[in-house]
């Protein structure tokens, strides 16, 4: 989820961001890229619609802490800092990076926001790199931003997956631009499964 990077020449809109390229649609998942102005780190969207769902069940799933080992394909290690209430946390993310790259990790802010009649929720997440002292074996990610957004249209749920961060350190070219396709596919391929249950 944390590592999201990718070098882009796409020209920047005054809204700071290009327009979304479609990097991969298979199996009922796609995955966009746009450039960031000021940044030379892709943001990507990942699209997927499940069916036969309930929005309440993919909330408690992309908002579940403890098993975002389980969703985040490069997710090694997850832990709640805080539960403010059901849906709002302050969590730790590790993340595991190919070698010889460093492992990263992240302090997340997880804000949500439920629709009173339940047909529609977004989950805000914010880095908060000074909540947790640094493991100096790991990078922490410093500047990471991203939305969950769930919409229940009849007996399916639309999901929209879009995040932004700087991974900090070195990184090569390949890994990043594997990262920000595959990784949040997975994440979607995973979600599907953990919703199927």
């Amino acid at each position: 989820m944390i590592l999201i990077a990718s070098i882009s020449l796409l020209t920047a809109l005054p809204t700071g961001k290009s327009e979304w390229s479609l990097k991969k649609d298979q199996d009922g998942i796609q995955v966009y890229t746009r450039s960031v102005e000021g940044s030379a780190i892709d943001e990507f969207k990942a699209v997927i619609t499940l069916d036969n769902a309930q929005l309440i069940d993919v909330l408690n799933a992309v908002t579940n802490v403890s098993g975002f080992v389980n969703l985040f394909p490069s997710c090694t290690e997850s832990k709640v800092l805080e539960q403010q209430d059901r849906y709002n946390t302050v969590h730790y993310i590790r993340t595991d990076v190919p070698f010889p790259v460093t492992d990263r990790d992240g302090v997340y802010e997880q804000r949500t926001k439920l629709d009173p009649g339940g047909a529609s929720a977004t989950v805000t997440i914010r880095a908060l790199p000074d909540r947790l002292p640094e493991n100096k074996k790991l990078v922490r990610i410093t500047q990471a931003s991203g939305t969950w957004t769930l919409t229940q249209v009849g007996n399916n749920v639309n999901v929209v997956y879009q995040f932004h961060a700087e991974p900090g350190g070195s990184v090569p070219v390949w890994l990043t631009n594997s990262f920000i396709v595959d990784d949040p596919f997975g994440t979607m391929q995973n979600l599907r499964k953990i919703v199927a249950r």
